[in-house]
């Protein structure tokens, strides 16, 4: 009843629950990468807004120490 170009994947449990726990992993960093660069959107934004408002661009006169 298979088909042809179907694979079959044999695995034991501790492979199958290492398996899950990785995708589980992958999915939690994916959640915090997405959060991080929302917050990076946000900043920006604020700095735009920010620079327009103060008529200063900031972006260029922030200079970080050394």
């Amino acid at each position: 009843h298979y088909k042809k170009g179907t694979k079959m994947i044999v695995q034991q449990d501790s492979e199958e629950a290492k398996t899950q726990e990785l995708l589980k992993k992958v999915a939690e960093l994916e959640r915090i990468l997405g959060q991080k660069q929302m917050e990076i959107d946000y900043q920006s934004k604020l700095i735009e807004i920010a620079s327009k408002e103060l008529d200063i661009d900031l972006k260029k006169s922030f200079k970080p120490t050394p």
